[in-house]
């Protein structure tokens, strides 16, 4: 007797169970089959697909795996600062009548935006240490044509101090100032800005007025930026400026006339950054660094012409503890090859810019970022902190090293329509056990639209 066939069907029913058993006990995978978009404003919605990309035809072995990969990408919308509320939502085929022993379960991605405010001016004035009284107007166009691109233009008056540290009312400075920031044209994205200032201006030897100037300044800069990953990109900047008009109203020390006024400059300078830092309501976490080298050229109306290396190094980092709290740090590192910097002092709360000089520094700034409360469609924050700075002169003649710390406080108050401009009140006391004569100015107030760091 043949007993062929039986054994060939046997088998064939054998393979057949077996499949039949490994389909239904398979895990299902998801794909999602479509991403729609319910914006009522006015983001396009081909420029947001332009960062966050196609998720049209992606498959996931698991739910944690496509819930994960939604959460990642409504973190990557929040991160943009763009809008006053954006959010996605898993559509799954259940609501659809579908089957839920499908091995492929198709999904739509259901996609929320809430433009925040197209055109936002802001006036203001204030007192800053530094600068002096300021009044102005600080207009902001943000995601202009739902382009996700940027345009801020800040019209200022400045009635600067003087070598007494009295405001010069019939004296002002004027600064014209445009950015436009985020033009995308794959794969890079670009960005410009110019200034025009008239500047009553000191150049001071750590705080001490060397030579007082009346200048015309002008000067245009561009930004090519190109993205390796979503955390690491190279950022080539080019700028260039110049002082079509000067006139010098004492000069107390010739050498500093290499500082200006200037009649022509350029630099060129290279970023390569990592950012991997997520945006939780305005607290931040997560961990940013960059390293930049920049070549640049100046040509001093009165003195030798002179070129400057330069190398800096930060590091920040940001713990959103709580919805409360927010620790935040940053060190920042610089050295320099030509003169040294009369205004590191920047980088440092409480000491004012132009206190400190050094062709290399290192600054530590600590803070933490605490939400006092919400009242409707906005918030108000307080920053204390504790910042550190050390800075060294290796061709300076008096002294060659100069360290500090300085203390103080932020107010922050930041608007759900305008996220990306939020207004920063500071104060800070420097700690510096020797100072000078004028006790006076160790306190630095300031005054701007932008976060501790």
């Amino acid at each position: 007797m043949n007993n062929k066939p039986i054994i060939q069907r046997t088998a064939k029913l054998i393979a057949l169970l077996l499949l039949t058993g490994t389909a239904l006990f398979a895990e299902p995978v998801y794909t999602i089959a479509d991403e729609i978009y319910e914006i009522p404003g006015r983001t396009q919605e081909s420029a947001l697909l332009a960062i966050l990309g196609n998720a049209k035809g992606m498959t996931f072995g698991t739910k944690d795996e496509l819930e994960a990969f939604v959460a990642a990408r409504a973190q990557k919308m929040e991160n943009l600062r763009a809008f006053k509320k954006s959010g996605i939502e898993i559509i799954y085929p259940e609501a659809q009548g579908a089957a839920q022993s499908d091995t492929l379960i198709s999904v739509t991605l259901k996609v929320s935006i809430t433009d925040g405010t197209p055109f936002f001016p802001i006036p203001y004035a204030f007192y800053n240490s530094n600068d002096g009284f300021q009044a102005g107007t600080l207009l902001t166009l943000p995601n202009i044509a739902g382009s996700l691109q940027n345009l801020l233009v800040i019209g200022l008056y400045t009635a600067p101090p003087d070598e007494n540290d009295k405001l010069q009312w019939t004296n002002p400075n004027f600064m014209l100032l445009g950015t436009w920031s985020g033009i995308r044209i794959a794969p890079v994205s670009l960005g410009f800005s110019g200034i025009a200032l008239k500047l009553n201006q000191l150049v001071e030897n750590r705080g001490v007025p060397v030579i007082k100037m009346n200048t015309i300044q002008t000067s245009g800069a561009v930004r090519v930026t190109y993205p390796f990953t979503e955390v690491l990109s190279e950022t080539l900047a080019f700028r260039i400026g110049g002082s079509p008009q000067s006139t010098i109203i004492y000069n107390d020390d010739s050498k500093y006339l290499s500082y200006g006024p200037m009649s022509f400059s350029w630099e060129l300078k290279n970023v390569i950054a990592f950012e991997d830092v997520n945006w939780i309501g305005n607290f931040r976490n997560g961990l940013k660094a960059s390293f930049s080298t920049g070549y640049s050229v100046y040509n001093p109306e009165y003195a030798p012409r002179w070129d400057d290396f330069v190398g800096e190094i930060e590091i920040a980092g940001y713990w959103a503890a709580t919805d409360r709290f927010n620790f935040n740090f940053r060190l920042y590192s610089f050295v320099n090859s030509g003169l040294p910097q009369i205004n590191p002092a920047g980088y440092i709360r409480g000491i004012r810019n132009t206190e400190l000089k050094g062709n290399t520094g290192v600054f530590v700034n600590t803070g933490l970022q605490t939400k006092l409360f919400r009242f409707g469609t906005a918030e108000l924050h307080l920053t204390p902190g504790l910042d550190y700075a050390f800075v060294y002169a290796y061709k300076d003649p008096d002294y060659k090293n100069e360290s500090g710390f300085g203390v103080g406080a932020d107010l922050v108050l930041v608007f759900d329509s305008m996220k990306t401009f939020p207004i920063k009140f500071g104060a800070a006391y420097d700690l510096r056990p020797k100072y000078g004569n004028n006790v006076g100015k160790r306190i630095e107030v300031d005054f701007n639209f932008s976060f501790a760091y």
